[in-house]
């Protein structure tokens, strides 16, 4: 199954964003993959994820990132603030604040250092939060209370 969305190969936002990254000179370093599906393959040649979402539920590409030893940067919505912690496992910056992303990711383009222990702490934290094992203990919990505060 292929995931569609507004900048899939044919979505409508596609097209426009080709053009915009030619009109800019930049179409040489940017591409556009569509949906991905080796994401092993993918973060490995990925030095900082950056998330500049406007709306995010849980952020999974966000925690595939972190799994792969990569930090993150993203903007400060939804689940995005539950899933990295600013400053240790990457960056949280103000939605639509380009100047802080890219400042964000700058800093960590001039400190490897930086990004590989935020990396490193990225990846222990998706180990110790957001495992299989431990979602489905927590979500087991909730229900537990749910169950016990209707009886």
């Amino acid at each position: 199954p292929r995931a569609a969305g507004p900048c899939s190969s044919d979505g409508p936002w596609r097209s426009q964003l080709e053009g915009e990254t030619k009109r800019l000179g930049c179409d040489a370093e940017v591409r556009f993959l569509g949906f991905v599906t080796d994401t092993a393959r993918f973060f490995a040649g990925v030095d900082v994820l950056a998330m500049p979402s406007l709306y995010e539920g849980l952020g999974v590409a966000a925690l595939e990132a972190m799994a792969a030893g990569k930090p993150v940067v993203a903007a400060k919505v939804g689940g995005l603030g539950e899933s990295i912690v600013d400053g240790i496992t990457g960056f949280l910056v103000p939605p639509q604040n380009s100047d802080a992303l890219a400042a964000a990711i700058a800093r960590l383009i001039r400190s490897p250092g930086l990004g590989a222990s935020m990396g490193r702490q990225g990846r222990e934290r998706v180990r110790q939060t957001f495992s299989l094992q431990t979602m489905a203990r927590e979500n087991e919990s909730y229900y537990r209370e749910l169950l016990s505060a209707a009886s």
